[in-house]
């Protein structure tokens, strides 16, 4: 095996490990009915139906799946559209329910 081809398995180990590392960063999905109130500041990730609109630059709608549905607000994020949808983003209480500040619309 020469230097580039031992570089080459070298970089590419290095890699795949990247890829476990930050793969052990994202919890998979969590339902709709499973997210309470001690959750509040949790991220988290929820796939389901989204609805909703635009109201400036800011969304306001809600995501159901077959457990629930729950309110989603989105600051600035544009290309949110209505429809099947996984979104991440953190728990919060407003005005006595919760609801999920969308970080991310995938």
């Amino acid at each position: 095996m020469d230097r580039f081809e031992l570089l080459c398995l070298v970089v590419a180990g290095i890699g795949i490990l990247g890829m476990l590392l930050v793969g052990w960063g994202y919890e998979n999905a969590v339902k709709v009915g499973e997210i309470k109130d001690e959750m509040v500041g949790v991220w988290v990730k929820v796939c389901g139906n989204l609805s909703g609109r635009y109201s400036g630059e800011n969304w306001f709608g809600e995501l159901r799946d077959g457990t629930g549905k729950i309110r989603v607000v989105a600051f600035g994020l544009n290309g949110i559209r209505p429809g099947p949808a996984c979104i991440q983003g953190v728990v919060e209480s407003y005005k006595g329910e919760l609801e999920i500040i969308m970080k991310r619309y995938d």
